[in-house]
C-alpha cells in the first residue's frame, strides 16, 4: 500500500513517480548566470533592429527631451496608441536618469531589460509554487524516498525557467523596448499571483492588482479586466 488512501492518489489526472534521488536542481549561480546572459545578449551593444523598436525609442527620446507631452505622447505627427503609455514612461525616465556616457537607446532598454528580468522570475515563482500544490506531489512511497515538495518544486521550476529562455519567439520579442514585452511581464507576473494565492495570498494581491493595471496601461485593457474576473471567480 502507498498508503492510507492509495485509491485516492491514483485517482490523479497524472500521478507523477519521482523519487528524491531523481530531482536534481540546478545551481542558484549557475541560473542567474544563464538569466544574466540572456538578457545581455539581446540588449547590450545593439542597434534597435525593427522598425517597432526604433519608433518605441523614438517616442521615449521625444518624451524625455520635452518634444512631447508627456499626457499625449507625440512622435512628429503621430501619437502613442491609447492606453500605451506606462512602457513610454519607463523609456523616458530611464533616458533622463542615465549619465551621459550611456547611449541614448541603450538608456531607453534599461526598464525592458529589468521588466525581461522580471518576467523570467515571476515565470519561475508561480512555477514553483504551483508544483508545490498538494495535488502536484508526487505519489507516496511505500517504504518513503519520494522528492521531497520543495526539491520538486524548485526542480520543475528550473525546467520551466529553461524552457521559456528557449522559446524562439522569445528571443525577439523579449528584447525589444516595446510595449509587448511590458503586456509579457504583467502577465507573468498575473500568473504568479494567481498561483500564490493559497502559500502567499497578500503577495497574490498585490501582484495581481500590479498586473492589472499595468496591463491597462500598457495597451491591453481588456485583457486586464478579463484576467482581474477570473482571478476573482477562485
Amino acid at each position: 500500500m502507498l498508503n492510507q488512501h492509495p485509491a485516492h492518489l491514483l485517482k490523479r489526472p497524472s500521478p507523477a513517480i519521482v523519487a528524491q534521488d531523481a530531482v536534481w536542481r540546478l545551481p542558484r549561480w549557475l541560473l542567474w548566470a544563464l538569466c544574466a546572459l540572456y538578457i545581455s545578449t539581446g540588449f547590450i551593444w545593439r542597434d534597435p533592429w525593427k522598425s517597432a523598436d526604433i519608433i518605441t525609442v523614438g517616442f521615449m527620446q521625444a518624451l524625455a527631451e520635452g518634444r512631447s507631452s508627456w499626457l499625449h505622447p507625440m512622435l512628429l505627427d503621430h501619437a502613442a496608441p491609447a492606453f500605451t503609455w506606462l512602457p513610454y514612461y519607463l523609456g523616458a525616465i530611464s533616458i533622463k536618469l542615465s549619465p551621459g556616457f550611456i547611449p541614448l537607446d541603450m538608456a531607453a532598454r534599461i526598464p525592458f531589460a529589468l521588466l525581461l528580468l522580471g518576467t523570467l522570475m515571476a515565470v519561475w515563482y508561480a512555477t514553483y509554487l504551483l508544483a508545490r500544490a498538494p495535488d502536484a506531489q508526487p505519489l507516496p512511497f511505500a517504504l518513503g524516498g519520494e522528492a521531497r515538495p520543495v526539491d520538486y518544486g524548485r526542480t520543475v521550476a528550473d525546467g520551466s525557467l529553461l524552457a521559456i529562455m528557449a522559446t524562439l519567439g522569445l528571443a525577439q520579442l523579449g528584447h525589444e523596448a516595446s510595449p509587448t514585452l511590458a503586456r509579457l511581464f504583467f502577465v507573468a507576473l498575473w500568473l504568479y499571483g494567481a498561483a500564490a494565492q493559497e502559500l502567499r495570498p497578500r503577495k497574490a494581491f498585490w501582484a495581481a492588482s500590479c498586473a492589472s493595471l499595468g496591463l491597462a496601461f500598457s495597451g491591453a485593457p481588456l485583457l486586464a479586466l478579463l484576467l482581474a474576473a477570473l482571478l476573482a471567480q477562485r
